[in-house]
């Protein structure tokens, strides 16, 4: 099965818009055609994010309870992988906290991180894992 690790603004999003891509990206998880994998690093990452207040104004705008966003993430994150990270990663300078999104796809063996945020994805690929944007992820998957 493919193994993917989703950039915390991928998940952020695919709540923010149900029928946008990070969303279908979520929506191939939920019928296991692809696994996702956390670590306690990038699950705190979510955490921390889905407090900030300009996330959490987001979610108030379109009415979509704080509670709701939580108790979801918590059942995707129990359906998913989760990776012991036994190794630091250190590649990406300008966004220090992003590494952990490739410590955790490194010790999972995955096969893409899929992220908006342009520090992880100006490396193309990291150790034989390729990096893209949503789009493009969902291009290869739809047409394997």
């Amino acid at each position: 099965m493919t193994k993917v690790v989703l950039d915390t603004n991928v998940l952020v999003s695919a709540i923010l818009s149900a029928t946008g891509k990070p969303a279908q990206i979520l929506g191939l998880a939920r019928e296991e055609k692809i696994e996702l994998l956390f670590s306690a690093s990038t699950t705190k990452e979510l955490w921390a994010v889905l407090h900030y207040q300009r996330i959490m104004a987001r979610f108030e705008k379109l009415k979509i309870p704080l509670s709701l966003v939580e108790e979801f993430f918590k059942g995707l994150i129990k359906a998913s992988s989760i990776v012991l990270v036994n190794q630091e990663v250190d590649i990406i300078k300008d966004d220090p906290s992003d590494n952990v999104f490739l410590a955790c796809a490194l010790e999972g063996r995955a096969n893409f991180i899929v992220s908006g945020d342009n520090h992880i994805k100006k490396l193309g690929q990291y150790q034989g894992i390729q990096i893209m944007d949503p789009t493009e992820f969902m291009a290869i998957m739809q047409s394997l």
